[in-house]
């Protein structure tokens, strides 16, 4: 202790020491007095405190570091505790999910429902015995012209449901569908849903309307799947919504609507297709922690996004044209099926405008749990050994030898067979007894009455339009003789020099002008001999200026009130008809017809007027000058600007004059003589196809009644002798209907017929045009206010009558024309009644012939084998799952706020324990200090 007050002193009084200052020195002495009280002091604390005192002032201090550190850490885990809190509620809030992917192996999985399709809808024969085939190659065969109701009316089918079109044309299920094999069981067509879908009429296996329970597979591979052989009828093919040949497969749930068109899959003819399966469950969570969920349907019972939107669009689509499609839901029938005027009127526009309108328009969540059936393809080519077998087990050349003989007394001996080739044979003789007389008769009588009509019609039109002709031609001429050339006499004798070359003109005037001052005044006679001639050339030009402006006045007048300026002569027409002919309406509505002839027809007179009078202060100022011997240049400069400015408004406003006023006229009737030439060509031209036409049908028919009628009529006989005559072999009788020669006159008989309904078409459209061509030419000639004068002066009645009714009348006499000459409804279907009993003749001996003989082509145009299986008795199941919920959340908070808690209970324990030495410990040792000291 000793030392230590040593070290302390001398630490502390050095510095004073070494101040000289006596203000220093009083401060160290203070200081030094201070030192030797605390040292005093602390001899006595060192002799009275005990070991016990220094314990509890070290152990003090230890438990005051101890204090600060856990404050700091409580305030530390305080801090990590609301952070983690906060950042689980955040979590928590976002929904996370987990998705899980499992593979679940089983003993048995239920078989899906299976929907094939043929990728033709409709079948050709069918088509044809509705008389649709066209119709169906007007629609899908000219994709670049749509279908228009004219269209839909001009085959009568503006009222077809378009059901039936689908329904009456499709493919029979029994033809469709060779061969069956479930498992190790044979299955057949009546197992089989037909249902109606977006790829036109198809059939179910499994569907969800099939009785029983659903079908169940214990085993992998193609064995213990469905087998199918199908004949997609390619011979029937035609025209139609799809272009591919071979079937549509689509592999769904049985309660789903199958969208084949959109997901299904194409497989060829001429294939063995092998499709495996593998099934993948999907399990969804709804909000928040996803997007899944249902909603209830208006025509569906289960619910899936396709179902969903199917029936979102069919409410849309009976809202807005009160059906729906053929393959859309519906509840009793109702909404009822669109016709085909709906169809391509409402249906077709509505769902185009929803499919383009960029907005979502149905509200379709995603199930919350489904099932997918994930197709693998592959294909093998059928093996020329399976397509022999297949041949050779039904038909070999000894089989279809007895066949043929069998069937040859089999035919003739059985009443049925016989009874309806009987039938077959005497129907198309009556048809063709039938359509010879429409032909040779009715058809004939009609062509040549429509020839002769036509050229009457023809030459009395003619007349009339050779007549308006020559009335235009002659109004041509007055205009350019009598009018026209009188601005061209106007223009060569004074127009063309009223400000002829009007700058050099006022230069040369000022010029001398200003000459009159700059000469000597002695030189008198060379002033008085320029002032003479300034003067003869003012007087010159300005009387040119009031010839021009009389003349101008003159042709303005004839304009405005028809009147020729000059008489000559047309032709032989006597010239007091010039004045009737003229077409004064059309010249005076030249003077105002529009804002430049309203301006500039009425300003060339004012232009030249103010001419004339800048002419005139020429010569006023030349006046001055001479007399006077002075300029006034201002003056001169005003009047100079004044000539050019007129002179360059004359230029412009006699342009735009003679363009807007003189030549219009002429124009108009020019265009008006082309027009009434172009519309008499166009009406010959529409006489002409009509008459070429009906010219090419007679010759036609002549050709019909001697190349193929008496060709056909052989055959017909040797059926109808076959009864009577059994020497006579039905083979024989085949062979003849059978034979090239009968095709070829088959296809000209068609080609006739197409030619009949063509240049039917053509006949009845050429009168329907020729109607319009003679209202044309009749409206040039009676609506024409320009020869009204003349026609009442020349007494012309035939042009003097009323234009609605000569159109209403020539409308109504052609078309009686028309409608009577229809010779597409003279032949009717006649034709097409006789080839259906002819084919269907044909065809029974067709079949006779060669309804057993199938060679490897045939099938493999036409059949295809299909094997639908699974690859793997498991289905693989993603499932979202809840990644984090609430027992998570507390979990999390609790053990954050435990944390805390203790951190915080031992901070307790140890401030009590601060409290409790400062409260009993530090009395204690104060009394003992007390003690000590007394």
């Amino acid at each position: 202790m000793e030392s230590f007050n040593l070290a302390v002193g001398n630490e502390t009084s050095r510095p004073f020491m070494e101040n000289g200052n006596r203000k220093n020195r009083q401060k160290w002495t203070d200081r030094q007095q201070k030192q030797v009280t605390f040292r005093q002091a602390w001899v006595e604390f060192s002799s009275n405190t005990t070991l016990h005192g220094l314990r509890y002032i070290s152990e003090t201090d230890s438990f005051l570091f101890r204090r600060f550190f856990w404050l700091l850490l409580v305030l530390t885990c305080s801090s990590l505790m609301m952070y983690q809190i906060i950042d689980r509620v955040i979590y928590y809030s976002q929904s996370p999910v987990n998705v899980n992917v499992k593979v679940n192996y089983n003993q048995s999985i239920v078989f899906p429902a299976i929907t094939i399709c043929n990728q033709n809808a409709f079948r050709a024969t069918r088509a044809r015995e509705y008389n649709w085939y066209r119709l169906f190659e007007r629609i899908y065969g000219n994709l670049t012209y749509p279908i228009t109701p004219e269209d839909l009316a001009e085959y009568n089918a503006s009222n077809i449901p378009v059901d039936d079109i689908f329904t009456c044309t499709a493919h029979e299920k029994h033809d469709f569908i060779v061969s069956c094999t479930w498992g190790n069981e044979v299955c057949y067509p009546e197992n089989f849903t037909t249902v109606l879908t977006d790829h036109g009429v198809c059939y179910t296996f499994n569907g969800d309307t099939a009785p029983g329970a659903s079908l169940v597979v214990t085993s992998t591979g193609a064995e213990h799947g469905l087998k199918l052989t199908l004949n997609v009828e390619q011979y029937e093919y035609m025209p139609g919504p799809h272009d591919a040949a071979g079937v549509k497969l689509l592999t769904h749930s049985p309660k789903e609507f199958p969208r084949v068109h959109d997901l299904g899959i194409a497989i060829p003819t001429g294939n063995h297709a092998f499709v495996g399966l593998q099934v993948i469950m999907i399990n969804n969570l709804p909000r928040p922690h996803g997007e899944c969920g249902e909603k209830p349907l208006k025509y569906f019972g289960y619910y899936s996004s396709d179902t969903c939107e199917m029936d979102c669009i069919t409410t849309i689509i009976d809202r807005k044209c009160g059906c729906r499609n053929y393959y859309m839901p519906s509840n009793n029938g109702l909404p009822r099926v669109c016709t085909l005027t709906e169809y391509y009127t409402c249906f077709l526009p509505t769902l185009d405008l929803l499919r383009h309108s960029g907005q979502k328009v149905c509200e379709c969540p995603t199930p919350c749990q489904f099932a997918l059936f994930d197709p693998m393809i592959s294909y093998a080519s059928t093996s020329e050994f399976a397509v022999d077998r297949f041949l050779t087990e039904t038909s070999t050349e000894e089989l279809a030898e007895r066949f043929f003989r069998a069937r040859e007394v089999t035919h003739r001996v059985e009443k049925i067979k016989h009874d309806e080739f009987k039938r077959q044979v005497q129907a198309v003789d009556e048809k063709l007894n039938l359509m010879q007389t429409i032909l040779m008769l009715y058809l004939r009588k009609s062509l040549e009455e429509q020839i002769e009509e036509l050229s009457s019609v023809r030459v009395d039109m003619g007349e009339k339009w050779v007549r308006k002709e020559y009335l235009y031609r002659y109004q041509e001429y007055v205009l350019q003789k009598n009018f026209l050339r009188g601005r061209d006499a106007i223009e060569e004798r004074t127009f063309a020099y009223v400000a002829f070359a009007f700058q050099e003109f006022s230069y040369r005037t000022k010029t001398k002008i200003r000459e009159l001052v700059d000469l000597d005044l002695q030189s008198k006679d060379s002033r008085t001999v320029l002032y003479t001639l300034l003067v003869d050339s003012l007087n010159d030009r300005m009387e040119t200026a009031k010839r021009a402006l009389s003349n101008y006045t003159t042709l303005f007048q004839a304009y405005q009130k028809g009147t020729p300026i000059f008489r000559y002569k047309f032709r032989d027409e006597p010239r007091k008809n010039n004045n009737a002919i003229v077409p004064k309406p059309l010249l005076a509505e030249s003077l105002v017809h529009n804002y430049y002839a309203k301006r500039y027809s009425f300003r060339v007179g004012s232009d030249i007027q103010r001419i004339t009078d800048s002419l005139d202060e020429y010569l006023a100022i030349a006046n001055a000058t001479y007399h006077q011997s002075q300029l006034n240049n201002s003056r001169m400069e005003a009047v100079n600007k004044e000539f050019l400015d007129s002179c360059k408004a004359f230029f412009h406003s006699r342009s735009q004059f003679y363009f807007e006023t003189v030549d219009r006229p002429l124009r108009i009737l020019q265009e008006r003589i082309a027009g009434f030439e172009t519309a008499w060509k166009e009406y010959e031209m529409t006489a002409n196809d009509i008459e070429n036409n009906l010219q090419q049908l007679n010759e036609s028919l002549f050709r019909i009644e001697t190349d193929i009628l008496d060709n056909l009529t052989e055959g017909i006989n040797l059926g109808l002798e076959y009864s009577k005559n059994s020497s006579i072999s039905k083979a024989s009788v085949a062979e003849i209907l059978t034979s090239d020669k009968l095709h070829v006159g088959i296809n000209k008989m068609k080609a006739f017929f197409s030619e009949v309904r063509s240049r039917g078409q053509n006949i009845f459209d050429g009168w329907a045009s020729l109607i319009g061509r003679s209202q044309v030419i009749w409206g040039t000639i009676l609506i024409d206010e320009d020869l009204k004068e003349y026609y009442i002066y020349k007494n012309i009645q035939d042009f003097l009558q009323n234009y609605s009714l000569v159109a209403s009348e020539v409308n109504n006499n052609l078309s009686e024309y028309r409608e009577s000459g229809d010779i597409r409804f003279l032949v009717g279907v006649s034709d097409r009644v006789f080839l259906k009993t002819l084919y269907e003749l044909m065809d029974s001996m067709s079949d006779f012939i060669d309804g057993s003989k199938m060679d490897r082509s045939f099938f493999r145009e036409n059949f295809l084998q299909m094997d639908i299986f699974f690859r793997e008795l498991n289905y693989e199941e993603i499932t979202q799952q809840i990644g984090y919920d609430i027992f998570s959340l507390l979990c999390d908070i609790g053990g954050s706020i435990g944390l805390f808690i203790g951190a915080s209970v031992i901070t307790i324990f140890e401030i009590l324990d601060l409290l409790l030495k400062h409260s009993v410990l530090r009395p204690l040792i104060g009394r003992r200090q007390s003690t000590s000291q007394s």
